[in-house]
């Protein structure tokens, strides 16, 4: 028989509680950006709208200082952009150790086979 140390156990349950909370805080963070992403349409439509962009520059519409600030936030904005992957990867490779932990704690477990 084989057992677990405690600080496998503690993982586990821990493992477990934050597999049952992803699926809805995930479901809630899409729904969030979702609504956030709608609301901004709407509201601001130079920050969200291509087309409505498009056609206020094909058209004039828009005021000189905004099409300077506009065009001073988009370096500012790609960086952001760049650093929110930055965090998404790290995070990513951050869960990936974490289920490495729990495939080893599973192997121990597991009865030994002639297969790896």
């Amino acid at each position: 028989m084989i057992f677990l140390t405690q600080s496998d156990q503690r993982f586990l349950i821990k493992r477990r509680k934050l597999v049952a909370a992803a699926k809805w805080v995930a479901l809630f963070g899409v729904i969030a950006i979702a609504a956030a992403f709608g609301w901004q349409f709407v509201s601001a439509p130079t920050l969200a709208n291509p087309a409505y962009v498009f056609n206020a520059i094909e058209h004039n519409l828009l005021e000189p200082s905004t099409v300077y600030t506009m065009a001073l936030l988009t370096p500012i904005l790609n960086a952001v952009v760049w650093f929110l992957l930055l965090l998404l990867v790290a995070a990513v490779f951050f869960l990936s150790r974490l289920e490495d932990r729990y495939q080893a704690i599973i192997r121990k477990l597991l009865p030994k086979t002639g297969e790896s």
